[in-house]
């Protein structure tokens, strides 16, 4: 599923509910529906870290694995911005 030329979702457990930029943050709200939800993607932006979910930088993007079991929390906010996140 294609964003936009900075945002390509390859594959993912979870349903895409939103994708949207909030001021300087793009945001990706999925419905978790696996005990660790997987989704990969390819894209520019960095992502900005948090507890409930596990990012991994892949050579094209991300690798974001969810903290949050599906069955117990409805949905998740994937949070990025543009440039370099040095603390990932």
């Amino acid at each position: 599923m294609q964003f936009s030329p900075e945002v390509k979702i390859c594959y993912s457990t979870a349903e895409i509910m939103e994708a949207a930029w909030k001021d300087e943050v793009w945001g990706l709200t999925v419905a978790l529906t696996q005990p660790a939800d997987e989704i990969l993607m390819e894209t520019t932006l960095d992502v900005i870290p948090d507890d409930k979910y596990t990012a991994e930088k892949t050579e094209r993007g991300w690798k974001i694995v969810s903290n949050l079991h599906g069955y117990l929390y409805p949905s998740l906010t994937i949070k990025f911005v543009r440039g370099s996140n040095d603390e990932i």
